[in-house]
C-alpha cells in the first residue's frame, strides 16, 4: 500500500511535475501511513524536499526512494525465504525505485551541464556516474528477474516483464555512447540533442513503472497464493485432528459399553 501511494508521486516527479491530487494523497493516507510504519522522520524530508526544489520536481525521486528503501529494510520484504518472492521483492521494493532514482539524476545532471552550454570535467563526472549506477542498478534488476523466472514453475509467465527491461537497457547504453562517441567539445551539442533526457524521458519513466507496477502485482499474487494455501493445509490439519478426535471417543464409547456389559454377566 505504501509503495501504491508513492509510487505514482515518484513516477510523475521523474518527469518534473507532479499532479496535485497524487501529492494531496500522499499528504493525507502516505503520512498516516509512514506514521504507522514509524517512518515520519523520512516522509519529513521527502515533502520538504517536494515543496523547497522549485518547480522541477526530478530532485524529489531520490529522497522518496530513500524513504521507500526504508520501508523495505523495516518490512524485510526482501528476507522472503522462497527463491522467487525473494528476488522478486528485491525488485519492486528497491531497485525498481532506485533505477527510477538513478535515471531522475542522469537527468538532472545532464540539465545541469547544459545550462552554461560547455560540459566542464565536473558535470561529465557527475553525469558518467549518474549513468554508471543507473547501469548497475539496470542489470542487478535483470539478474534478480532472471534468477526469479528460474526459480519460477511457471517461467514464461515473465514474459510481459522482459520487454520494458530490455528497452531500459538499450536506452542506457545509448546515454552512455554519447560519452563515447563524441569530445569534450562536441558533448554540450550531444547531451542537449539526447533523446534519453527530452523526447524520450515520458517513455523511459512509462518502462520503469510498468516494470515496478508488473513485479509488484506478480509478487503480491504468489505471496497470496501462498497464504491460500497455507490456510488450506492449516483446515486440513484441523479437519484430521478433529476426525482422530471422533475416532478416539467413539472407541473410547465401544470400550466402556463392552466393559459395562462384562460387568452385567458378572456374578457377586
Amino acid at each position: 500500500t505504501f509503495n501504491r501511494i508513492i509510487q505514482p508521486v515518484m513516477m510523475d516527479a521523474a518527469i518534473g511535475k507532479v499532479e496535485d491530487s497524487k501529492i494531496e494523497r500522499l499528504r493525507g493516507e502516505g503520512v498516516a501511513l509512514a506514521a504507522r510504519l514509524g517512518l515520519e522522520r523520512q516522509m519529513v524530508t521527502a515533502l520538504a524536499t517536494f515543496y523547497t526544489v522549485g518547480d522541477d520536481k526530478r530532485y524529489v525521486v531520490r529522497p522518496f526512494y530513500q524513504l521507500l528503501a526504508r520501508s523495505a529494510t523495516s518490512a524485510n520484504v526482501i528476507l522472503d525465504p522462497f527463491a522467487e518472492t525473494y528476488h522478486l521483492g528485491s525488485v519492486f521494493s528497491l531497485n525498481a525505485p532506485r533505477l527510477l532514482a538513478d535515471y531522475a539524476d542522469t537527468s538532472t545532471a545532464q540539465s545541469r551541464a547544459l545550462r552554461d552550454k560547455v560540459v566542464t570535467g565536473s558535470e561529465m563526472t557527475a553525469i558518467l556516474l549518474s549513468i554508471g549506477s543507473w547501469k548497475a542498478t539496470q542489470e542487478h534488476i535483470a539478474d534478480a528477474l532472471d534468477a526469479a523466472q528460474n526459480s519460477s514453475g511457471t517461467p514464461e509467465s515473465y514474459a510481459l516483464l522482459a520487454e520494458p527491461v530490455s528497452e531500459l537497457a538499450e536506452h542506457q547504453d545509448a546515454a552512455s555512447r554519447i560519452f563515447s562517441r563524441n569530445s569534450m567539445e562536441q558533448l554540450a551539442g550531444a547531451l542537449a540533442a539526447a533523446e534519453e533526457f527530452s523526447g524520450l524521458s515520458g517513455h523511459i519513466v512509462g518502462d520503469i513503472d510498468r516494470m515496478w507496477s508488473d513485479t509488484a502485482t506478480k509478487f503480491e499474487a504468489l505471496l497470496t497464493s501462498r497464504l491460500d494455501m497455507m490456510r488450506f493445509r492449516l483446515g486440513l490439519m484441523l479437519a484430521i485432528a478433529a476426525a482422530a478426535c471422533l475416532v478416539g471417543v467413539g472407541s473410547a464409547a465401544i470400550l466402556f459399553r463392552s466393559t459395562l456389559k462384562q460387568l452385567d454377566t458378572v456374578e457377586l
